[in-house]
């Protein structure tokens, strides 16, 4: 059944005239329960469960679907008439539509919610029905470990996303997963916590805990709170918009739909973040930005739009994975379950009348609820002033019905009182209901999921990598976790394992990504903390920081944003301009000139370091001593491996980086007990002005050419470049004094400069197979892991993978700019995780890891020595980079050095008498010597210029 013919079939469904009756209730219940404030569709869905066990499971989905959507529709008029939203997904719209109302417009501002919800909600729809099918036949490729791995990084989402204290969310989570393994034990059929009652033995039942949770505690902490509210006073009138109010909210109407629905697809996002996008897009793109919070009518159609397009994105991971992305879902996923529905990707052909029939009533219930709204205003506002005493002992009574009517047990119904004490305690006490619920229905999903996963690999874990899909997400989870703390280093050592299951150039593509993807990230720390998210970003501190506290947190973000994609796309033209040159006339290159090349790196990452230069040459020697260890390149004589099997393949690079990077990061921020504070600022008028691109125009393509050509050279990394730009932009600027006092050039020219050496420091790689920090230097292990050695010979050999890697960089710096922009608010959120949450997972992710590249503990056992080393290293101001780059180039630095004796029968003399080699020698010798030299002949010229004045 095609979508045209599935579309047909759901209206013939939708209409009959119990799922036409259905949808009525269901949608005028929900804009019911939206009009009156302190309910919402989650309580008011648990109320009414029960009522559907009589139902057709189709007509029970319809009215269920209706009362959510159909909430969002009421809210509004709560917004607009009392300032208090009668739902979540409302408090945007007090904003502007109270304000309208006061100003003696509540009709246009009921008028646009209405039309402007209409619009959104069709246009969610109609995406229902295109994304639907090919993503439920997509999933049906999905099995144990994919379902496991993806609810796993829905529970990350979750507790990152959800709103108030982080550690506190992924608390109630681990209460939720808990409560959920109350019951038999799905394999063995073992009583667990059931404590010998029969009650118990089918596990805490899903709707007393959502009537607890959300009805009776709702009751609790609305008759507490006393809640009186006034209907403001005005006539309502000219309920249609005049033709000036559709010009000014058809487009924010067609953005907020689009931004709701592709953000209500995401778990954890819900209806409440879209408005609040929607809104800070409008202001932004305004002409008159001053109007917004004193009555503009798009501060009102914006993100009303933008909630009822999320309802229905939201409907898309249910329907095809049967995975609930929130609260609200998570109810409608009982709903299903108790009829013995089981959503997903099989439901299209198993149960095509429901979810054809569930999707047109949508659109039914749209063009309901727009008849519903408009002529009935006078109805609600008369609802609105119904007495708070009367209703909460109805609600109470109608849950405790609710609940005894579903089994007829009284326990259920004690059941339900206990969870509604509990749920009052934790309103009192900051806690969410939200992750618990969601954790309680998704984890005996993601129970069975895994054990079913380990009884198809007879017990390994390493099941969840080889399955590209199911790696995929373990990949985004661990990336949405540790990224932000750990650093690109860190993070790719820790992503090395995943990647053995993938393709090269995926795996390629996916570690160079996460290296580019922190340039841009590492500038949200530097601007609204005021500590680097990653070391290129130190410079960004200095201004960006201060702009932040001017107030100007928005335009810094902005112009970082856009000043990363211009010199990230520079730079990838650079690679494919210059590769194939390169590429060419490294195919002269002979063991002499590899080994010279090699050598003038060295001398350049010990110079060009940061900190001690004879520490840094320690640790390039130590590394160069370290790439010895195993058998003898040549003679196959065992060396340093003290007779262990372990260490007669020598060292390996993953042990030692994510010893070195990843748990010393865990030990070092630990001890230091790292804590921050996001700068408490409005983040607004995220595109930059005309004079802030004026002021950054010039800085950003400096940076640009500069970042480029010193990321090419070995050693230089993306830090180097920052400074230098910075430095630059203060020495050309007109108003040099501004420098450090936030000035939108000290951000443009040191974020433009990184990303575009992160471009730069590709081309050694790629053309002489080098890699000159050591960023690539875990991007070389990346692509010797599959067997592919980057050099000049990649081109011809491996095109799909040079080519494919190049242009996913471009793409990648279009997706970074479309990320960054929209989700800042999500970084933010981000910004507030407790590093006590992440550096446990850190180092568990770590072990395994290690563990699972050759199933050998004694890696592990080594990991957790470089660890302690590392810590070591940092409190004596030793650097690892030179160390790690010396090591993975030491290697090949003995193999050319013997390579090129063996041709001159050896004679050393042959790095002479090569032209390439001795010109590579030469500039050794210059960057050795010149710095020592040039203080000197400073000293010797400042003499001579003294005694001839």
């Amino acid at each position: 059944m095609d979508v045209l013919q599935g579309t047909v079939y759901g209206f013939a469904v939708a209409l009959q005239p119990a799922n036409l009756l259905a949808c009525f209730v269901g949608v005028f219940v929900g804009t019911l329960i939206g009009v009156l404030p302190g309910l919402g569709p989650v309580a008011t869905m648990s109320l009414l469960l029960p009522a559907t066990f009589v139902m057709t499971p189709t007509a029970s989905i319809i009215m269920m679907a209706g009362i959510y959507y159909g909430a969002m529709y009421g809210g509004s008029t709560t917004s607009i008439l009392v300032n208090i939203p009668g739902e979540a997904a409302s408090v945007v719209t007090c904003l502007d539509g109270y304000q309208m109302a006061r100003q003696g417009r509540a009709g246009p501002a009921l008028g646009i919610a209405a039309f402007g919800s209409f619009i959104a909600g069709t246009l969610g729809v109609l995406g229902i029905m295109l994304l639907s099918p090919p993503l439920a036949a997509a999933a049906l490729r999905f099995g144990p470990p994919e379902i496991f791995t993806l609810l796993l990084l829905g529970f990350t989402m979750i507790t990152y996303l959800g709103s108030g204290s982080r550690l506190k969310a992924v608390a109630m989570a681990f209460a939720g997963m808990l409560l959920g393994t109350v019951g038999l034990d799905p394999v063995t059929a073992t009583p667990r916590f059931t404590f010998d009652t029969v009650t118990l033995s089918d596990g805490v039942g899903l709707v007393p805990m959502i009537m607890g949770l959300f009805g009776v505690t709702e009751v609790l902490v609305n008759v507490e709170a006393g809640l009186k509210q006034e209907v403001f006073q005005t006539k309502i009138r000219h309920l249609l918009p005049t033709r000036q109010d559709w010009k000014d909210s058809a487009a924010p109407i067609a953005r907020g739909s689009v931004l709701g629905f592709a953000l209500g697809i995401l778990p954890g996002v819900g209806a409440i973040i879209p408005t609040f996008v929607a809104y800070a897009l409008e202001k932004r793109l305004s002409k008159r930005p001053e109007t917004f919070g004193r009555g503009a009518i798009e501060g009102v159609a914006a993100p009303e739009s933008a909630n009822n397009a999320a309802t229905a994105g939201s409907m898309i991971p249910l329907l095809t994975l049967g995975i609930a992305p929130n609260v609200v879902m998570a109810v409608l996923l009982g709903a299903f379950l108790v009829h013995g529905v089981q959503p997903g990707p099989l439901m299209l052909r198993e149960h095509p009348e429901l979810f054809w029939g569930v999707v047109a009533s949508m659109y039914v219930g749209n063009v309901l609820l727009l008849v519903l709204n408009l002529p009935l205003i006078g109805l609600w506002v008369q609802i609105l002033k119904v007495p708070y005493g009367l209703l909460f002992p109805l609600i109470l009574l109608v849950c405790m019905i609710g609940v005894y009517g579903v089994s007829d047990n009284i326990w259920d119904v004690v059941i339900m009182l206990a969870f509604g004490g509990l749920g009052w305690l934790m309103r009192k006490t900051g806690f969410e209901a939200a992750p618990m619920v969601l954790a309680f229905v998704l984890g005996r999903l993601a129970e069975e999921s895994l054990r079913q996963s380990l009884l198809l690999s007879r017990g390994r874990f390493a099941i969840l990598l080889e399955r590209p899909i199911a790696a995929a997400f373990l990949v985004a989870t661990v990336v949405v976790i540790v990224l932000p703390v750990a650093g690109p280093v860190a993070t790719m050592s820790l992503l090395l394992p995943a990647t053995f299951v993938m393709t090269p150039t995926a795996s390629i593509i996916m570690m160079a990504g996460i290296y580019y993807g922190a340039m841009y990230g590492g500038s949200t720390t530097s601007i609204l903390v005021n500590i680097p998210g990653e070391a290129a970003s130190v410079v960004t501190c200095l201004d960006g920081y201060q702009m932040a506290r001017q107030g100007r947190a928005g335009p810094a973000l902005g112009i970082a944003a856009f000043g990363s994609f211009i010199a990230g796309t520079l730079g990838v033209l650079g690679i494919m301009l210059l590769s194939p040159p390169l590429a060419a006339a490294a195919l002269r290159f002979g063991p002499p000139e590899i080994f010279t090349l090699l050598l003038l790196g060295f001398t350049m990452i010990t110079y060009l370091g940061s900190g001690s230069r004879l520490k840094a040459v320690a640790m390039a020697f130590a590394g160069m001593l370290l790439g010895t260890v195993g058998l003898d390149p040549v003679t196959a004589t065992p060396r340093f491996t003290f007779d262990t099997v372990t260490l007669s393949d020598g060292v390996g690079l993953v042990p030692m980086i994510m010893g070195l990077f990843g748990v010393t990061e865990v030990l070092v921020n630990v001890e230091a007990g790292l804590k921050q504070e996001v700068f408490q600022t409005k983040i607004r008028h995220l595109l930059p002005t005309r004079q802030d691109w004026k002021d950054s125009a010039a800085p950003i393509a400096r940076g640009s050419v500069l970042g480029f050509a010193l990321g090419i050279l070995p050693g230089v990394g993306a830090i180097i470049p920052t400074f230098v730009a910075y430095a630059l932009e203060k020495r050309l600027s007109k108003r040099p004094e501004t420098f450090g006092r936030g000035a939108i050039e000290g951000v443009a020219a040191p974020e433009s400069a990184n990303n575009a050496a992160t471009a730069g420091s590709m081309i050694p790689l790629l053309t002489l197979g080098i890699a000159p920090n050591v960023v690539m230097a875990v991007l070389l292990g990346a692509f010797l892991v599959h067997g592919v050695q980057p050099g000049p010979l990649m081109l011809r050999e491996h095109p799909e993978l040079f080519w494919g890697v190049v242009a996913s960089m471009y793409v990648g710096n279009v997706l970074l700019l479309v990320l960054n922009l929209p989700l800042i608010g999500l970084w933010v959120q981000i910004l507030k995780v407790p590093y006590g949450l992440l550096f446990p997972l850190i180092l568990l992710v770590c072990m395994i890891g290690v563990y699972g590249v050759s199933d050998n503990i004694w890696d592990v056992v080594i990991m957790l020595a470089f660890g302690g080393l590392g810590w070591l290293m940092r409190k004596t101001g030793f650097e690892a980079a030179p160390m790690v780059l010396a090591f993975v180039l030491g290697r090949l630095a003995e193999e050319s050095l013997r390579q090129s004796l063996l041709l001159s029968r050896g004679r050393f003399a042959i790095l002479l008498e090569r032209p390439i080699a001795a010109a590579f020698l030469v500039a050794t010798v210059v960057v050795i010597v010149l710095p020592l030299a040039l203080p000197r002949l400073r000293a010797l010229l400042t003499r001579a210029a003294a005694e001839a004045s």
